[in-house]
């Protein structure tokens, strides 16, 4: 079958209109959640709440930057609230187009997702950064695993490229996410966007 779609003046196929029909109510069931949230000031942190429990995947897209009294700091990620040591990540980084590094933690109160910009990098630079949770339903008993990228050009010499994995063994449900970084405050005009996937 072809379906044409409509010029000027011409009548409407039917199949057009029901293909048209169709992509609309598709778009209106889409099921993702969203969420978003930009720094106003200086704020110690930024939290999610009331994530629906039955997504599977949560996507985050950030760009900020931390008032650290340094060239860099890091964005760290806790799943419920919990501040316990009860995180790990593995990671491979390169500053300046330098040799490739590899860092990697257990039993840490926080996860690592990027290396962003501190107070000393050149004003105006904000880091780029994408995290992927995977599981976020629950479908493992203890373990909610997640990876990431991301980093930025710093005029002054500061350029960081990051690529981490993370995990949680915390037992589902899980809700809420934060992300705090490492040492002090996120500066305004950090923002956070989150899209979960049923």
């Amino acid at each position: 079958m072809t379906i044409t779609a409509p010029v000027d003046g011409d009548p409407i196929d039917p199949a057009w209109a029901q293909l048209i029909t169709d992509a609309v109510n598709t778009l209106n069931a889409d099921a993702r959640y969203r969420a978003a949230y930009t720094t106003a000031g200086v704020e110690g942190s930024v939290v999610f709440t009331g994530i629906p429990t039955t997504l599977k995947t949560i996507r985050v897209s950030a760009t900020c930057r931390g008032d650290f009294a340094g060239a860099a700091t890091e964005l760290m990620i806790r799943i419920n609230g919990s501040s316990s040591g009860v995180y790990r990540h593995n990671s491979m980084f390169s500053q300046n187009g330098g040799a490739v590094n590899q860092g990697s933690a257990f039993a840490q109160t926080s996860a690592r997702v990027c290396v962003i910009p501190g107070a000393t990098a050149t004003a105006g630079v904000f880091a780029g950064a994408h995290l992927v949770i995977n599981g976020w339903d629950s479908p493992h008993a203890t373990h909610l695993s997640m990876e990431s990228h991301g980093g930025y050009l710093d005029a002054a010499g500061n350029q960081i490229v990051y690529t981490g994995s993370q995990a949680a063994l915390i037992t589902g449900p899980y809700s809420s996410i934060t992300f705090l970084p490492v040492a002090n405050s996120f500066i305004a005009g950090c923002e956070f966007l989150l899209e979960g996937l049923p």
